[in-house]
């Protein structure tokens, strides 16, 4: 058994939000194609220009596909980081700064903090993800927990038993030190 103690703030909700999101197939297919179709259009735009002699047009929109095609996605990854932004002051408000108290044994995780208590058995975990600032436990209900690797003392002894839990419950557990939001 391993008990934890910790704050999260703004900044680890948000990291949490964006890895999920960057782990997510629909905002990674969305992402992609929002970063291919528009320069494809300008594209067959530019052809048509060419074919109709509207040489302008066809520069502008030549012009408009490298731009597109590499700025589009700095864009994009500020338009997330604000939405969630946005969204974890709108939703969680002082919530965030509450202390909260984690215990881990073989079978149930009990989580508490300034007034909820929760009973969580482990079988409800689906993946756990390590990154460079925090440790994710995923729950297969779609929440999940976070860990901050800086504020907790003990999370050398946290990750070796959650890689033990992970491997005695068959599920992921995947390491991404360097993971980025981009």
């Amino acid at each position: 058994m391993i008990t934890v103690r910790f704050r999260t703030d703004e900044n680890d909700m948000l990291m949490y939000q964006l890895y999920k999101a960057s782990k997510s197939e629909r905002i990674r297919i969305k992402r992609r194609n929002s970063r291919l179709v528009n320069p494809v259009l300008f594209l067959v735009l530019a052809l048509l220009a060419l074919s109709f002699s509207h040489y302008i047009f066809a520069a502008l929109m030549l012009i408009a596909v490298p731009l597109w095609y590499f700025l589009y996605p700095v864009y994009e990854a500020g338009y997330y980081l604000r939405h969630y932004q946005a969204f974890i002051k709108e939703n969680f408000g002082k919530k965030q700064e509450e202390e909260c108290l984690v215990q881990f044994d073989n079978d149930v995780i009990h989580i508490a903090d300034a007034g909820t208590t929760m009973k969580l058995a482990t079988s409800q975990l689906d993946a756990v993800h390590e990154t460079g600032h925090a440790v994710y436990v995923f729950l297969k209900s779609g929440g999940g927990l976070i860990l901050p690797k800086n504020k907790i003392a003990e999370m050398d002894n946290l990750t070796a038993w959650l890689r033990q839990l992970a491997a005695h419950l068959q599920i992921p557990y995947t390491t991404e030190p360097g993971w980025k939001w981009a």
